[in-house]
């Protein structure tokens, strides 16, 4: 028999054994350890950063949606003797008086209704928020940099339109057929936000995603140049897949 005082030396012994073998085991797993706090720590770090870019972009669309959202209410003031010229087409508020003076130069001088009913019927693509994200970014507006996009889909939108439905096209009136509103409402589809390259083929999301491939991304500037590059790969794509036969 081992005396009682001896088996607690020896339970005292493996208790001590025990702890070295635990502080020896935490020594050898220390680089593990140094490897998985160092990763944690990165992706800490990324995430830091991935939300600081999420809190600069938030700010900025706050910022650009405050300063061009807002609009200082005034009244306008016209010069009734002065015609307005729209798209090549001349109006006037008194164009009676103007009826036959430029039959020469072939030029009719229309009258105010006929200007608002001209006004109405283009397409107006501007600034918007609260989209789809944008690719890879953490942007949901183009509000502040996508004026020329945006420029460039009125022109092709505008150019659609008087080239299918000529330039006699309004939305009101009855110079409408039944396939002549589903064509406008085909090419009105042309430019809506949303990821549909077939559906959308110039949305802003698939403009953006063309400008990535030339080192331009969603919150650039984009000039003049670029846009005309950017446009010619859809506007190619499109007229393969709708306007030839």
């Amino acid at each position: 028999m081992v005396p009682r005082s001896s088996q607690n030396k020896i339970s005292n012994m493996a208790g001590s054994a025990g702890n070295g073998s635990s502080g020896l085991s935490r020594f050898r797993s220390s680089p593990r350890q140094k490897s998985r706090e160092y990763k944690e720590s990165s992706d800490s770090e990324d995430d830091e950063l991935f939300d600081g870019e999420k809190l600069k972009t938030r700010l900025m669309s706050m910022w650009n949606n405050m300063r061009h959202g807002f609009v200082v209410p005034f009244k306008a003031h016209f010069n009734e003797d002065s015609p307005i010229w729209l798209l090549g087409r001349c109006y006037h508020a008194r164009n009676h008086e103007f009826s036959g003076v430029h039959s020469s130069e072939k030029c009719k001088v229309l009258s105010m209704d006929e200007f608002q009913r001209d006004f109405n019927s283009l397409i107006w693509l501007t600034y918007r928020r609260e989209i789809p994200q944008l690719g890879d970014s953490a942007l949901t507006t183009d509000c502040g940099w996508g004026c020329m996009l945006r420029s460039g889909q009125m022109m092709i939108a505008t150019g659609l339109v008087y080239h299918f439905l000529k330039r006699e096209w309004r939305t009101t009136g009855r110079c409408r057929s039944r396939e002549q509103e589903h064509f406008y409402k085909t090419i009105l589809r042309f430019f809506g936000d949303l990821e549909d390259e077939e559906r959308c083929p110039f949305s802003l999301h698939r403009l953006v995603s063309i400008g990535r491939q030339t080192g331009k991304q969603a919150g650039d500037w984009y000039g003049p140049a670029s846009v005309a590059h950017i446009l010619d790969l859809p506007w190619r794509a499109a007229h393969i897949l709708y306007f030839t036969t």
